[in-house]
């Protein structure tokens, strides 16, 4: 295995903490910063150093980081929230969403609120094959209490085929608000 050493210039705060006991006083903390350049042993959880320092590794945290060669890439989110109101509406919705070629994942979140009817929700890929569905049906309780039947979908789609998503909304007879939140990446 063929060794790649970088050059980390690495800021370490070290606060020297104070010993209190009864009756004595807390001695003021002192700061201290350190650069040095190590060789990066690993990337497991850890860097490790050869240092006459006492911090002899410094945990790393990787979620989320795309590393090329040595140069940053650049990630992007886009998040596209929509509200819909029916008030005892019936018929069919479709709302399309782009996805882009490469895209590392795309979610769905689809969230209901139901005072009355049926309403069916269904997510299709761009070939046109369904990759999730659910129905609510709201409260049909004549007694005069008030309810509001609640529904989610939340859906993942890691590496997700590029085109036209369609999120389709059937509804008879619906009293609701929806929530429909999407994320691609």
């Amino acid at each position: 295995m063929k060794k790649t050493f970088v050059q980390l210039l690495i800021l370490i705060i070290c606060f020297s903490i104070g010993q209190q006991s009864f009756g004595q006083k807390v001695k003021p903390t002192k700061v201290d910063t350190f650069y040095f350049e190590a060789p990066a042993v690993t990337l497991k959880n850890s860097f490790k150093f050869k240092t006459n320092h006492t911090i002899d590794s410094l945990p790393i945290t990787t979620n989320r980081v795309i590393a090329t060669g040595f140069s940053r890439s650049e990630e992007t989110d886009f998040t596209l929230t929509r509200s819909i109101r029916l008030s005892d509406n019936s018929g069919s919705k479709t709302i399309p969403i782009e996805v882009n070629k490469g895209s590392l994942e795309f979610l769905v979140s689809v969230n209901c609120n139901l005072n009355s009817g049926i309403l069916n929700v269904e997510i299709y890929d761009p070939k046109g094959t369904k990759r999730g569905n659910f129905s609510v049906i709201g409260s049909n309780d004549k007694s005069g209490w008030s309810e509001t039947v609640g529904g989610v979908i939340n859906k993942r789609f890691p590496s997700p085929m590029e085109g036209s998503w369609i999120l389709t909304f059937v509804a008879k007879k619906v009293t609701a608000d929806i929530l429909i939140k999407t994320n691609v990446r």
